[in-house]
């Protein structure tokens, strides 16, 4: 018998046609898809799509619906905003998904529990936004109905155009196009009642059918700016909602752990919270210690009678500054009197001897400026200033913070590889990390004792930018220290120039724990014997700074290359 090759291949494409079921992939069409556009004069498009689906003996978990959301009119592109509002299987609401990406709104109606087969009408509504266009003196919209990513045919379209009342239809210029504008297959839209209606008939899979009408000038405006601000608050609303839960949480937080509490408890006349040196007192202000606040510490140790400050010649260069400054101890660090920081400053100033300067110090002092803030904010916790330590809570809020940030910028980055998918939720991250971080500023807590304490340095400030002067006259008169005593504090507050003007001519003789070097008498002897307040403070106030400047400096490689040594730097 001869052996036939084309039979035995024709009989094993029969058998496989019957064993998958092509036909059911073929059977599967949209029989009827309705479009109701509802146009408003402000150009904002209201679209209802109802689409009647035959699965046959298909079983689907999901069908897609990719609305386009770009096109090109008159040679310029634009982009619609699209504002899903409802889908529905028959009269039941389903359960769908909405991304952006690649220029399209791409809906996923279903759920992946339960499968859809035979015949369904879903009814999909949203909103549309820059549908009509103001590219010529007559607006104009375009509406894509379909695009070019249909995955199945269909057997009848009919899009309903429904314009405002005040149009007089008949003089709408329309068109529609099956395939891309411009495409064979051309016809005008016929005038039903009040409304424009657009047909076309065995769309194949992947064949858009577009629709244009044209209107009257002034006929319809562009969108208002509150209703431009309306749809873009809806469109970004996954930007916002994650930033506006996070801001309602920073301020939940900020109330229960970091709101200072109220008090109506009166300050104390015009003193300073003398039970805080002016370190503590600074960084209770602003909830930071800074170097400033380092060198009030010298500055109030000096005022306290444990060391003297002297202003000498300097050979060399030091903050751009020819002095330097001698600090010579006047009595050792007692703990019982001074506080922890106070006492690793004095003990690391004065080593081996009881005399050094600044250009010595200069550079050798970094390793201990840690240590000093750290001792400050310990010392206004355990006094009950601080709640709690304020750079734990600032470091807390910033680290969650640049997570929560670092999550939004890897959402933004895919966005740019994957579409739109992504960016609303980058930017919503960025936005909330960026707040988290910003937040971490107000949540260091004072206590009821700190509030009051801030509130005595105000008073403190307020009287000296304010008081006459017969009230200094009367502090001068029944305690002369009191210039001396509270400069540190002034200091600290901004108002040292201010509380040394108010002591002009009062004063016979001030303090003297800053002293400038005298050729003929030595390092030792006071400045001038009629006191110039004024002046004292100006050269008090330029150590400060010269010291503020230098005492976390580096050493500079080339100290002594000046050519004077640091023996003989004081002539």
């Amino acid at each position: 018998m001869h052996f036939s090759w084309s039979k035995l291949l024709l009989g094993t494409l029969l058998s496989l046609a019957f064993l998958f079921p092509w036909q059911n992939a073929q059977a599967e069409r949209i029989k009827d898809f309705r479009i109701d556009l509802v146009l408003s004069e402000n150009g904002l498009l209201k679209v209802t799509e109802t689409i009647r689906y035959d699965f046959e003996k298909a079983r689907r978990s999901a069908i897609y619906r990719r609305i386009p959301l770009q096109y090109t009119r008159h040679g310029k592109a634009t982009t619609l905003t699209i504002l899903p509002l409802s889908v529905k299987d028959g009269d039941k609401s389903a359960p769908y998904t909405c991304k952006l990406m690649g220029g399209f709104a791409n809906l996923q109606i279903g759920d992946s529990k339960k499968l859809l087969t035979g015949q369904h009408i879903f009814t999909i509504k949203y909103e549309a936004n820059n549908a009509v266009n103001f590219l010529t003196e007559a607006p104009e919209l375009f509406w894509s109905c379909l695009g070019s990513e249909g995955s199945c045919p269909i057997d009848n379209v009919n899009v309903v155009l429904h314009a405002p009342a005040k149009i007089n239809l008949s003089a709408v210029k329309s068109l529609s196009y099956l395939g891309s504008s411009g495409a064979k297959g051309r016809s005008q839209g016929k005038v039903a009642g009040n409304c424009l209606q657009f047909s076309a008939n065995h769309i194949n899979s992947g064949q858009d059918f577009s629709c244009v009408a044209t209107f009257p000038m002034a006929s319809i405006g562009p969108p208002s700016i509150i209703d431009s601000l309306l749809v873009a608050l809806l469109y970004w609303k996954s930007s916002l909602a994650i930033p506006a839960i996070t801001l309602v949480l920073m301020a939940l937080l900020w109330f229960v752990f970091g709101r200072d509490p109220l008090t109506f408890q009166a300050a104390s006349e015009w003193m300073p919270p003398t039970d805080l040196t002016p370190a503590e007192l600074g960084t209770l202000i602003d909830e930071h210690c800074d170097k400033h606040d380092i060198t009030a510490t010298l500055l109030d140790l000096a005022c306290r009678g444990y060391l003297i400050i002297t202003e000498v010649p300097y050979g060399g260069l030091m903050g751009l500054d020819n002095k330097d400054y001698q600090f010579k101890k006047a009595a050792s660090p007692d703990p019982e009197r001074l506080k922890p920081h106070e006492v690793l400053l004095l003990s690391s100033m004065f080593v081996a001897n009881d005399k050094t300067h600044l250009s010595i110090l200069r550079g050798q002092y970094r390793e201990y400026l840690s240590d000093m803030r750290r001792l400050i904010y310990q010392t206004l916790v355990r006094d009950q200033y601080f709640a709690r330590l304020p750079q734990n809570d600032r470091d807390a809020f910033v680290v969650v913070g640049s997570l929560v940030l670092g999550v939004g910028v890897m959402l933004l980055t895919k966005a740019v590889l994957a579409g739109d998918l992504y960016k609303h939720y980058g930017m919503g991250f960025a936005l909330s990390g960026l707040m988290i971080i910003f937040a971490s500023v107000i949540m260091p807590k004072r206590t009821l004792k700190g509030v009051v304490a801030l509130r005595q340095a105000e008073v403190f400030r307020s009287f000296v930018r304010s008081a006459d002067h017969a009230q200094f006259e009367r502090i001068a008169r029944e305690d002369p220290g009191a210039f001396g005593r509270f400069l540190p504090y002034a200091c600290v507050l901004g108002v040292a120039e201010k509380w040394a003007y108010n002591f002009r001519d009062l004063l016979e003789a001030g303090p003297d724990y800053f002293r400038v070097f005298n050729v003929d008498s030595g390092p030792d002897e006071k400045v001038g014997a009629k006191f110039d307040s004024l002046g004292y403070t100006y050269g008090l106030s330029r150590a400060m700074a010269t010291i503020n400047s230098s005492i976390d400096s580096r050493v500079a490689a080339n100290d002594g290359a000046s050519g004077v040594s640091r023996t003989s730097r004081y002539r």
